[in-house]
């Protein structure tokens, strides 16, 4: 089955989203806006190392697919960055939090392309295992908020080129052989930044305290939750045999789950908001264009 990449740049509305969003939950909600101030800087970081090595590709299609995945990744640049703006209309210190993760993120530049393709690796891994299980908990219901529809875009692009930067490793080393220590460093300081956000945000909304706000805190630290996916992307990048396109090109039912819920959100929105992506029926050469 053949993994077909389109580049799509919807707009969002975000001015009517309610407080809290997400189920009604606090520290879920205040969890996505915090995860939401990292994804500019890490597609950021994606977009520079994939450029600089892109010119060594010699296959012409890996490169055509580069070329659409760094759309992708530039829209959700553009999107998330936009979501941001509205947090910081609520109150959210959100620059200080954004200079604070481009400043972490600088001490990468001097890393070899390497060892810059491993982390952009690990970066889909982690997202991957984040954004697939989101899809399998909220693609039933059709939900009209803003951020639940910027996530749910997010969450199946980030599925269709989840196995694009370990191709590009494969095609520039062959041989696949992850740097432990250095890339559990990254996960680990990346998991605290998100969770020295969160607390500063229930501090700004007065909720740190309050016990209602932690009665999902099971949701964030248990099984199928944030912290846990985040583990289990990691430990998947490390295996030796790890190959991030098998399991989902496999998984028929979640390529069907995300297929009709692109057929549904068509259905009752613009349709140039988004498009379909499927595998089979849609010609190699469609794309649409985009400009950040």
């Amino acid at each position: 089955m053949t993994n077909i990449l389109i580049a799509h740049q919807p707009q969002f509305d975000f001015q009517d989203t309610p407080l809290y969003w997400y189920d009604h939950s606090i520290l879920k909600t205040i969890f996505i806006n915090a995860f939401s101030c990292l994804i500019p800087q890490t597609e950021a970081f994606l977009v520079l190392a994939i450029q600089e090595i892109k010119e060594q590709i010699k296959d012409l299609s890996l490169r055509n697919e580069i070329e659409i995945f760094l759309e992708q990744e530039k829209n959700h640049m553009v999107a998330h960055s936009a979501f941001n703006r509205y947090l910081e209309s609520l109150g959210f210190p959100i620059r200080s939090y954004i200079q604070a993760i481009q400043k972490y993120l600088s001490i990468y530049k001097v890393c070899s392309l390497e060892q810059k393709l491993q982390l952009c690796i690990l970066m889909e891994s982690i997202t991957s295992s984040l954004c697939e299980n989101y899809i399998r908990s909220y693609l039933s219901e059709y939900n009209q908020f803003a951020p639940h529809q910027l996530l749910m875009w997010h969450s199946i692009e980030e599925l269709d080129h989840r196995c694009l930067a370990y191709r590009v490793h494969q095609e520039l080393y062959q041989t696949y052989q992850p740097k432990y220590f250095r890339n559990a460093f990254f996960s680990v300081k990346t998991t605290w930044m998100v969770f020295k956000i969160i607390l500063n945000m229930l501090h700004i909304q007065k909720n740190l305290y309050w016990p209602k706000t932690w009665k999902d805190i099971f949701w964030l630290l248990g099984p199928k939750g944030p912290v846990y996916l985040s583990l289990k992307g990691y430990l998947n990048f490390i295996k030796q045999s790890y190959n991030p396109g098998l399991a989902y090109l496999q998984d028929e039912q979640l390529i069907q789950m995300s297929k009709a819920w692109k057929a549904n959100y068509r259905k009752k929105t613009n349709p140039n908001v988004i498009a379909s992506a499927s595998r089979n029926d849609t010609p190699q050469n469609e794309r649409v264009n985009s400009s950040i």
